[in-house]
């Protein structure tokens, strides 16, 4: 299943729906960005939590904790390469590797490809593909964090370390 969510919305109003191939919304993501305490929650429709990414730490990388059920599932926190971004997403063991240049992740466990992360429509819409029922809800975080990444842009080529702050 391919689900699909609008980061432009996100940003503006700072909720919007992810919604699957057929326009069916799925779940809800809201969210605050800002210099610290950026965090966003997973929620199904009826607006009950099912997971959330917040920031952990400060600085140029900061760590994120994925929590699912008040648990945390794992941390991701951002590298950088010369061509391919990278990051490590602890206790899940799932290895992100993307393209900086047209915004295209996969994520890998092992030696298999647990979602790929693309933007669609010129940036305006991101789409998650090849997620399993069990890898849902953290997949969707990593998406959204990785949007975050991309919309924060590249400290170490803008010249702004800054991060958070749009």
């Amino acid at each position: 299943m391919t689900l699909y969510f609008e980061p432009p919305v996100l940003q503006q109003v700072g909720i919007t729906p992810i919604y699957d191939q057929h326009h069916q919304n799925r779940f809800l993501i809201s969210g605050r960005r800002g210099l610290i305490n950026t965090g966003y929650v997973l929620a199904n429709l009826s607006r009950q939590p099912l997971g959330e990414i917040r920031q952990q730490s400060l600085g140029i990388f900061p760590r994120y904790g994925l929590f699912v059920d008040n648990q945390e599932t794992g941390t991701i926190k951002q590298m950088f390469g010369v061509w391919n971004e990278f990051a490590y997403v602890s206790k899940l063991n799932w290895i992100v590797m993307g393209n900086l240049t047209n915004d295209v992740y996969r994520v890998y466990r092992g030696v298999g490809v647990i979602m790929s992360v693309s933007s669609v429509r010129g940036g305006q819409v991101v789409a998650i593909d090849g997620l399993t029922p069990d890898d849902t809800i953290n997949g969707i975080l990593v998406a959204v964090i990785l949007n975050h990444f991309s919309r924060v842009g590249h400290p170490l080529k803008t010249g702004n370390p800054v991060l958070g702050f749009d």
